[in-house]
C-alpha cells in the first residue's frame, strides 16, 4: 500500500504542475480512459480527452497564471486496488497570493490500480460554503435565483 499511497501524492502533485504549466494534456494525464471529472460548478466530463480540453480552455483564459493549491487529508484504501483520496485546496495565483478566498474547495479523488499504476477514476469537487445559518442560507436562494433567471 505504501507504494501505491506514493503514486497518490505524485499524481495530485502532477496535477498541480500540469495546472501551473497551463497544460490540459499534462493536468489530466493521470485520468483513466473512461473517468468522470465533475466540477465545482457541476460541469461533469468524460475521459482525459474531455478533461483536457474544458480544462486548457479555461488555462488560455480566466485562469492564466494560477496555480491549484491542494492539501492531502486522508487516503483510505476501501476495496482492494481501490483508494478514496479527500483534499482541501483552492487556486492561487502563480506567486502563491490568494486569487479569490471564495474559491476554497473540497475534493473527492477514486483511484484504482490498472496495470500496476494508479489512475484516477473519478473526481468530485464541492466549493466550501457551508448553508450555517439564515444569512448563507439567504445568499444560496439568491444565487439560485439568479442562476435561473439568467439570459431571460
Amino acid at each position: 500500500m505504501k507504494t501505491e499511497t506514493t503514486q497518490i501524492h505524485r499524481i495530485i502533485q502532477e496535477l498541480q504542475a500540469g495546472w501551473l504549466a497551463g497544460s490540459g494534456a499534462q493536468f489530466a494525464a493521470a485520468f483513466a480512459p473512461q473517468a468522470r471529472f465533475v466540477a465545482f460548478d457541476g460541469a461533469t466530463l468524460t475521459g482525459p480527452s474531455e478533461i483536457a480540453n474544458r480544462h486548457q480552455r479555461a488555462f488560455d483564459s480566466h485562469l492564466q497564471g494560477t496555480a491549484l493549491d491542494l492539501h492531502i487529508e486522508e487516503i483510505r484504501l476501501v476495496a482492494p486496488g481501490v483508494w478514496l483520496a479527500w483534499t482541501k485546496g483552492g487556486i492561487t495565483k502563480a506567486n502563491g497570493s490568494v486569487v479569490e478566498r471564495t474559491n476554497e474547495s473540497v475534493q473527492l479523488f477514486v483511484f484504482r490500480e490498472q496495470g500496476g499504476l494508479v489512475v484516477i477514476e473519478a473526481f468530485q469537487n464541492t466549493r466550501l460554503r457551508p448553508v450555517t445559518d439564515s444569512q448563507s442560507a439567504e445568499v444560496w436562494r439568491q444565487f439560485d435565483q439568479l442562476w435561473r433567471n439568467r439570459g431571460r
